[in-house]
């Protein structure tokens, strides 16, 4: 599955130490971890995990981890779920 998402994206996320791997594959690098359960403002997702994990945009606030990827909340936004 491949996913196009405008360059401007693309380069806002320069933080991605997976070189934004799930446009080709349609896949989270930690699926279990990153389920998206809903959105909040620009580029904030509110993930379903309550573990943490590497990755840069992946954020503790409160007790509940976000997601701040612009790729994901793109993908997210546009009806393209990153499984």
């Amino acid at each position: 599955m491949s996913c196009d998402v405008p360059d401007a994206i693309k380069k806002e996320t320069d933080r991605c130490r997976h070189n934004l791997e799930c446009l080709s594959t349609g896949s989270c690098p930690d699926p279990a971890k990153c389920k998206v359960n809903g959105s909040f403002g620009k580029n904030v997702l509110l993930l379903d995990s309550k573990e943490g994990n590497s990755c840069p945009y992946h954020l503790l606030f409160g007790n509940r981890y976000i997601c701040t990827c612009p790729v994901r909340y793109y993908l997210h936004s546009n009806g393209h779920p990153v499984k």
